[in-house]
């Protein structure tokens, strides 16, 4: 478990435990289910390694999911935005469970702090969570970023904190953060969209709508593509 800003890693919480029991006893009867169905293994699985090329992962990922400006357009915010793309993801075979709660307790509230998703790797019923606590813009780049834990075959837990520059996060994540990113905001097409004359808080605004993403992963982007300073990036 990756934690923000690189804190010290504790044992999970028992809501987190509690949790992920009940998300593989689902994911089992899901299994057993399309077992049954005599249902094929899903080929994206494990299809890339950690270190393949990152825009060809993205882009493959992109054409599977059909993620791309036409279903951008569709969406009129960033909830049909995650909604439309989980209707996707799951066609493609992949399940999707998101909440804000251990199974049916209110009084038992999951922890943005501890985790914002996860990924149960399985070649047959690849699962993913979502933390419904977090805003959708974060679930959004979650549910990516788990994604990309699927294609290249691997569980995860997700906590990502695109803030800081430096950090000590493990390769994977590292990986599947940049690859999320790829996939959520391409960078030829951001290269293109973002305006040297126009203010970083104005960048921000117009490019976070235009792709259904945070204005942090936005801002990311033009730090990464030198679009700003370190400085300016921090400052933001």
């Amino acid at each position: 478990l990756r934690t923000i800003r690189d804190e010290e890693l504790k044992k999970p919480s028992t809501d987190m435990q509690d949790l992920i029991d009940d998300v593989l006893r689902k994911r089992d009867w899901f299994r057993e289910y399309l077992v049954e169905q005599k249902v094929s293994p899903r080929p994206f699985f494990g299809r890339y390694k950690v270190h393949s090329d990152m825009r060809k992962v993205a882009h493959d990922i992109a054409e599977t999911l059909h993620i791309d400006d036409g279903l951008r357009e569709k969406a009129r915010s960033w909830e049909e935005f995650l909604r439309l793309l989980i209707q996707n993801v799951e066609e493609a075979g992949i399940l999707v469970l998101r909440s804000g709660i251990v199974g049916n307790n209110t009084h038992r509230q999951l922890s943005v702090k501890e985790f914002r998703g996860f990924a149960v790797s399985d070649d047959l019923a690849p699962l993913i969570f979502l933390n419904g606590r977090d805003s959708k813009a974060a679930q959004i780049f979650t549910l990516a970023h788990e994604i990309v834990h699927l294609w290249i075959g691997e569980s995860g837990i997700s906590n990502s904190d695109l803030r800081e520059i430096k950090t000590r996060e493990k390769d994977t994540e590292k990986y599947c953060n940049q690859v999320a990113a790829e996939l959520l905001v391409p960078s030829a097409e951001f290269l293109n969209y973002w305006q040297k004359n126009v203010s970083v808080e104005d960048n921000l605004h117009n490019l976070a709508r235009q792709f259904r993403v945070s204005s942090l992963v936005i801002l990311r982007r033009a730090f990464d593509f030198d679009q700003i300073s370190a400085k300016d990036y921090y400052e933001a």
